[in-house]
């Protein structure tokens, strides 16, 4: 499950004044799918397979909107991203109790890198 195009509009805000643009939408699909409503049309479509899934997922927004130094862009993305690890924490704590997190960043030549296999633990939020 992804978008066929950008959902976002990384730009500088004054950009997106002037072309009368926000954040979010395209002409022709002002109002596309968050991240979160993505990841739950994909977990609803792939969590019934048997032999289990694999699921991807970025809010490309915050990474381009800091690039585009556009402030109150990469808050957005960012609350939008929070709203899809909520939908995977939801996910998680309703339906699959095992699960594997990953992540890799390379900002400015820095690497950050780690794996980790989760048991969903009663302290888990």
């Amino acid at each position: 499950m992804f978008a066929w195009t950008d959902t976002y509009n990384a730009s500088a805000d004054e950009l997106l004044e002037s072309r009368g643009l926000s954040f979010y939408g395209q002409p022709g699909n002002p109002n596309p799918p968050t991240v979160a409503e993505m990841l739950q049309a994909t977990l609803t479509s792939v969590s019934s397979d048997p032999d289990g899934f694999f699921v991807v997922l970025e809010e490309e927004g915050t990474d381009n909107f800091p690039n585009a130094n556009n402030a109150a862009g990469t808050i957005e993305a960012t609350l939008r991203a929070d709203a899809a690890i909520g939908v995977a924490m939801e996910f998680v704590r309703n339906q699959d109790p095992q699960y594997i997190s990953t992540h890799r960043c390379r900002q400015r030549g820095r690497w950050l890198a780690g794996v980790a296999t989760h048991p969903l633990c009663p302290r888990f939020p």
